[in-house]
Parts: structure tokens; sequence; C-alpha cells
């Protein structure tokens, strides 16, 4: 999926006020809280005895510790934060140490990545204890193939800290363009030396891949002002971009167009700001890999996709496909097989059940078949833009028409507006779907009205 996407403004605009529906990168199943530790060590056992066991991909979430030193001056934040978070970090510390005992040594650790608030939140002396624990309880594979992610706020970020990240293990790094709510549309000065200076700081300390997040959710600046704020950003040549949000995309409380003085939307100036940042990406020869993320054409995640390994998670694309998640902290989810989970997500019973010697697992649910495939299928819309049927019902054993009844009718009104193509065993986008891959996935998803799915165990073995 390397061909150049084309930007119909007036397909985007109709899409998006239709509100049509968005593939989400795994079918989400009713979880029912009666799951908990015994059947995710389960999961795990049945995880640990695959012929080929999948590598692992952690994810850290500390809200809660940043929630302790909310409020307070940055100066007094600084000062406390160690203190005021220290139970959280211990209990943490403990479910890793619990965690980590359940998976065999053959597990490698490919990736990790902290939730975004952590390194905004957390003491250089903190982030290094969290990630001594995983080393000491989890089998990591070898600095130079994992991927160690950490976001930056290029307002409070110094090259020295840069270099303190990277001296811990992290690798990547993610550049909020758009830090301290200050959009770069504005045209400020001050960010844009900001975000030169810490992508300088990044390569200067041997981060694998800088990403670079521009928003495009609001405007007061002339049109030659943005494009000129970008290009001297893209003249940096970080690895990846990240433009947030594009238009074209369904409607979401969380992602609105920008509004005028009157309050009413300024839908045609976003599509006019959007298509003007795809082709100025475009220009200066970044690959558009789906959705609303470019990168380099020597990028490791344009090279996955060339190899049909990329995978999109709930963060964007990644290129260890095959692993399983497992999410540590508060309201932390996992994905471990074909078994979903998800920790408690007030902060009292997540270290009620620590200090109990449990996992603090509240809700669970294991993916059904038809699932599966769904997820699979999913997965190849936003990653490669193409799905072959045939091979599918040969991997899977299935009819695919007859495990997907209404896809052919919703794929019907999307191919007459030329988003996406059917040609024999092959459903594929078009470059007019391009920007659009999730409305294509969505054709596919388990409608929301559907009943869900088995039960987990509730039996619970004794404490560690």
């Amino acid at each position: 999926m390397n061909d150049c996407p084309v930007f119909d403004a007036n397909l985007m605009r109709r899409y998006r006020q239709a509100g049509a529906p968005c593939g989400r990168v795994v079918p989400l199943p009713s979880f029912l809280e009666t799951a908990g530790d015994a059947a995710f060590r389960d999961l795990v056992r049945r995880s640990n005895r695959e012929l080929v066991p999948r590598p692992l991909a952690l994810s850290i979430h500390t809200t809660a510790a940043a929630r302790a030193t909310s409020g307070e001056p940055d100066t007094l934040r600084e000062v406390r934060r160690d203190r005021a978070g220290r139970p959280f970090i211990e209990r943490l510390l403990r479910e890793i140490e619990i965690a980590g005992r359940m998976f065999d040594r053959d597990r490698e650790v490919v990736a990790l990545q902290f939730d975004p608030i952590s390194t905004f939140s957390l003491s250089h002396h903190q982030l290094e204890e969290l990630l001594e624990g995983v080393d000491r309880n989890f089998h990591l594979r070898r600095r130079v193939n994992r991927e160690f992610a950490v976001r930056l706020d290029p307002m409070a970020t110094s090259a020295r800290e840069v270099g303190a990240l990277a001296r811990l293990g992290f690798n990547r790094a993610t550049v909020l363009a758009d830090a301290n709510g200050a959009p770069v549309e504005r045209g400020q000065e001050w960010l844009i030396e900001a975000v030169e200076t810490v992508v300088d700081s990044c390569r200067a300390s041997g981060f694998r891949s800088v990403t670079l997040r521009v928003p495009f959710g609001s405007s007061s600046s002339a049109r030659g002002e943005r494009e000129r704020d970008l290009e001297r950003m893209l003249a940096t040549r970080p690895d990846r971009v990240h433009l947030w949000p594009l238009t074209g995309l369904p409607r979401n409380p969380a992602i609105q167009p920008p509004t005028d003085v009157n309050g009413e939307p300024e839908a045609d100036d976003w599509l006019v700001r959007s298509k003007a940042a795809v082709e100025q990406l475009l220009a200066a020869r970044y690959r558009h890999l789906g959705m609303e993320q470019f990168a380099l054409p020597d990028d490791d995640l344009a090279r996955a996709q060339d190899a049909r390994t990329l995978q999109c998670t709930s963060r964007g694309y990644a290129a260890f496909a095959g692993s399983d998640r497992l999410g540590l902290g508060v309201a932390a989810v996992s994905h471990i097989g074909d078994g979903l989970s998800q920790n408690y997500r007030d902060l009292a019973s997540w270290a009620r059940a620590i200090d109990e010697g449990w996992l603090p697992v509240w809700r669970g649910a294991e993916l059904e078949f038809e699932d599966v495939v769904r997820t699979e299928v999913v997965q190849r819309l936003l990653c490669d833009g193409v799905i072959d049927t045939v091979a599918l019902e040969h991997h899977y054993d299935l009819e695919f028409a007859a495990c997907f009844p209404d896809a052919k009718d919703r794929l019907a009104a999307l191919a007459a507006d030329g988003l996406v193509s059917m040609r024999g065993p092959l459903i594929a986008a078009t470059s007019r779907g391009r920007l659009v891959l999730r409305i294509i996935a969505g054709c596919f998803d388990r409608p929301r009205h559907e009943p869900r799915v088995a039960a987990h165990s509730v039996e619970q073995p004794a404490p560690i």
C-alpha cells in the first residue's frame, strides 16, 4: 500500500457529516466483571504453551500517580511527586513482579510504552525504578531490536533530559507539537524552535526514530504561515509524522472541527488545512502508511508495511506484529492470545488487589472465532489497504461471504463513491479511500447490537 492518497474534499465532508461507522482495531467485546486473576493466569498459561510463543509488548499506565500531584505549581510538583507517588510506584513494581513470574523466559519483551501522561508526571528516578523492575522480571530483547517509546513536550524537555531518557533505554520519541495546548498553526516562533531543538537532541542521543505529532484542530493564522511552520519542522526530517486529527473520520466527541466566533463549525477551512498538510508531506517525500500517519520510505514502519508485518494498535502503527500486549497499572488493558482483560479502573480497588497478592484484573472476555477473523480483516485493511478473501478462507477454513453477510452491501456504497475496489478475491482501498481506511474497515466490524461472549472463570488461586 504505497500509492499516494488522493484528498477528495467533497467525499471527506460527506462522510464526516454522515457519521460513518469506524472499524475498531480489535472487536470490542462485552467485558464481564466475573473475570479475575485466575482467568488471566489461564490465558497466560495457554499462550506459554504455544509452539512458537508470541513476544510481549508492555504498556504501563501511571495516570494515578499523576493525579496524586495534580493541581500544584510546577516547581512544587517536581519536588513532591517522588514522595506523593511512592505508594503507587511500590504497588506498580509489585504488579510487574507478579505478572513477570507468569510468563516463560522465552517470551521476549520487544516493546514498552508508558501512557502519554507518564513522562510528564513521573520523575527521572521513578522512570528508572520502573524500568529496572521490568528488566528484573521480564526477558528484554537486546536494545538494538526493541522499541521503548516516550512522548516529549518540547516546551518542558531539555537536551539533557532527552539524553537521560536515552540512557534509560528509550529509543523511540514522539514530539508533541501541540504541547501545552499551543497549536503549531498559530505560528509561534518559540514552539517551532523548541520542536527543532528536541528533535535534534533525540538525533544526537541516538533515538532510532522521532515522530512529530502535528495538530490540525484549530487555527488562527493564514494558510501561508501554517505551511511555513510545517515546512520548518519537516526540515528536521522526523522519521514519522502524525497529523492529528485528519478530516474525513467519523464524528467523535474528542475530535471535532474548530468553530468560528459564532460557534459554527469551520469545516471547509479544516478541509483546506488538512488537504494542504497531506500534499505538503507527500511533496516532502513522506510515505502515507494509512489513516493520518506518514513515514520516511526507509523507516521501520514503511519496511514493515512492505513485508506485511505492520500492526495497528490503539496508539497507531507498530512494526512488531504478532505480539501479546500486557497492560500494567490502573485501568490498563491486556490482549493475551484470544483474550482481553482490563485492570480495575479505580485506584483503591487496584491497590487492594495487589496488597492481597492478586493481579488487579477487573473484567475480561475471550474473543470468539468470528471476532478473531474480524480482527484479522480489520488489521489487514488498516495496515495493508487490501484483503485477499480467498487467502482468508484457506487460512481460517471459512466461507467469507457467510462470515460477513452484510459487508457486500456496505462495500458497494463505498465502491460507488470510488473509495474501494472489488476485483476477484481482492477488496482494496483506492487512492481516494486511503485517508478513510477506518470507514472501509467498519464494513467488517461486528454490529453494535449483536450479543456477546463467554465469560472467564471466576475461581481464584491462593495469593502469592
